[in-house]
């Protein structure tokens, strides 16, 4: 009998010893796991005036560049395509600023694959290239193309990520920096179109396009190099979410577009 309870308490003695070792490491592992990420917080200041400024310049040559196609519009219509309906050269403006929007997934979706300064630089050279490209156009079409569409695309990957840049860098001063940064959306459109009129006047509208297409690349390529992110990039998605447009609020946003540029078009 005694033999027996001597075994059973040799047992239960070796069963605790194994349940304490298993609580230590357990322990152990808990004092050495690696501490969560500090949470980041604003700084309501400091660098983001530097954002705030880039961005300001990157929706200047963008936005504001494309609010002065009414400039080249007049030229279109009045001397190097005098036969061509107005809706016509209308549409080029149209075109523009419908790619801003419609490439704005794929400008947030590169800048989420790559560094967010290069995006942008790269938007203010493809618009240059496609002025330069349309100077040379000896056909309406060309213009949509390459007036409308290709500088559309470049002036979505500035105007993209300009605009949501400061809101990142800001809490109380959010509204301020943000309203600061788009500011250059009127005042882009105030400077480039004297401007615009001028090389038109001075040097013809093949060198104002070029020149116009390279002050534009200039502005960019500098404001890009004080864009800068605070929070790291989601995790990669799809360009596109499809599941979005399921979302009633997506669907009235987008008709209110449609609508929107609809009138401003016929105003053209």
């Amino acid at each position: 009998m005694s033999s027996s309870t001597s075994e059973y308490d040799a047992v239960a003695s070796d069963e605790k010893d194994k349940l304490d070792h298993a609580s230590t490491t357990a322990t152990t592992d808990l004092d050495t796991k690696v501490p969560d990420t500090p949470e980041i917080v604003p700084p309501d200041g400091g660098y983001g005036w530097v954002v705030t400024a880039a961005a300001f310049f990157a929706i200047f040559c963008s936005y504001g560049f494309l609010n002065s196609f009414g400039v080249y519009a007049e030229y279109y219509k009045n001397s190097a395509f005098p036969t061509t309906p107005s809706a016509v050269i209308t549409l080029i403006g149209v075109l523009q600023v419908a790619f801003v929007s419609l490439a704005a997934p794929l400008a947030s979706w590169l800048a989420d694959c790559l560094n967010i300064n290069l995006v942008v630089a790269v938007g203010g050279i493809i618009m240059c290239l496609g002025m330069v490209i349309a100077s040379f156009a000896s056909q309406i079409w060309m213009l949509l193309v390459f007036q409308g569409a290709m500088v559309g695309l470049g002036a979505s990957m500035l105007v993209t990520l300009a605009i949501t840049a400061p809101a990142q860098w800001f809490t109380t001063k959010r509204g301020l920096a943000s309203g600061i940064a788009f500011a250059g959306n009127g005042f882009g459109g105030v400077a480039f179109s004297p401007i615009i009129r001028k090389l038109i006047t001075a040097v013809g509208i093949g060198w104002a396009a070029r020149i116009s297409g390279i002050l534009v690349a200039v502005i960019a390529v500098v404001s890009s190099l004080g864009i800068r992110r605070l929070f790291p990039p989601p995790p990669r998605g799809k360009v596109i979410d499809v599941a979005k447009f399921k979302d009633i609020r997506m669907i009235m946003f987008g008709l209110y577009s449609i609508f929107i540029w609809l009138d401003i078009g016929v105003a053209g």
